[in-house]
């Protein structure tokens, strides 16, 4: 995704940007179009979020979610969440992801 991308998803859920972070792998030179999944962890379980199209509507201030676009995964921590449920959400963040 590029960065005028990354800034408008962020945009369109309330947030900003994130930092890039590149992790050089094998998988990354393939042009294989994935789906993209959203899924709302509690407890460190992610759970997906069932739905024909993703709207902001679909997104909890109480609750964290992961969006995984294939070669990306994304995190939204929603306002009224405790350290613990992002501090979770992280992890499940990296379970998700791509490993090289």
């Amino acid at each position: 995704m590029a960065d005028a991308e990354a800034g408008e998803f962020w945009g369109f859920f309330g947030g900003c940007a994130p930092l890039p972070r590149k992790i050089a792998c094998d998988e990354d030179k393939t042009d294989v179009s994935l789906s993209t999944r959203l899924f709302c962890v509690e407890k460190g379980q992610a759970e997906p979020v069932e739905a024909d199209s993703l709207t902001r509507e679909f997104l909890d201030t109480n609750k964290c979610y992961t969006l995984d676009c294939g070669a990306e995964v994304f995190v939204w921590m929603g306002r009224n969440t405790t350290l613990d449920e992002r501090k979770s959400v992280s992890g499940a963040a990296e379970r998700v992801s791509p490993s090289c």
